[in-house]
């Protein structure tokens, strides 16, 4: 996985992963590697494979994708979490994407990052529910959680990061809308 990760990081290699039929295989390293640090790695090829649009959208029509990535976010270790959660970001281009990121639990999982101690999970779990909210159900699946708007209030006001609190005010922005 490891030298995989390598090859990923650069278009030849990421082209070479996508042809030789290597993304399920991806996705099922996230799940059952014995090693942690191998699915951490699983998921960082998966980031960086997101950037392709193509590749994206194989990501997405792997059943298991997403809820991989949403289990990885929610029982990782802080690598494991951050890897996860930049992969997803990514992956979460289509409205079918964040269908699929709800309905495996996400909004949950990341409500559950944001009263952390780590800012920057806490960062990237705003800028994830943001891309979450961008459509209707993603919008409605956030404003389902009162607590979950309370503490994006909270974020909003506590958070030291100028991207986390515009990240907070495109969220906002997106519930209203919707």
């Amino acid at each position: 996985i490891a030298c995989l990760l390598n090859l990923s990081k650069h278009a030849a290699g990421r082209s070479a992963l996508v042809e030789a039929g290597g993304l399920g295989l991806v996705v099922d390293a996230v799940n059952v590697a014995a090693k942690v640090e191998a699915r951490q790695n699983a998921a960082a090829i998966m980031f960086y494979l997101s950037p392709n649009s193509e590749y994206c959208q194989e990501i997405g029509r792997i059943p298991e994708a997403i809820p991989t990535l949403v289990r990885l976010m929610r029982d990782g270790t802080y690598r494991g979490r951050k890897n996860a959660l930049v992969s997803l970001h990514g992956v979460l281009h289509g409205a079918s994407s964040i269908g699929k990121a709800v309905a495996a639990g996400a909004v949950g999982v990341l409500a559950s990052l944001l009263p952390g101690d780590r800012e920057d999970l806490a960062n990237d779990a705003v800028a994830l529910l943001a891309r979450i909210g961008e459509q209707p159900a993603g919008a409605t699946a956030i404003l389902a959680s009162s607590e979950l708007f309370t503490s994006l209030v909270d974020f909003l006001g506590a958070s030291a990061s100028r991207s986390g609190k515009d990240h907070c005010v495109a969220l906002l922005a997106s519930l209203c809308m919707h």
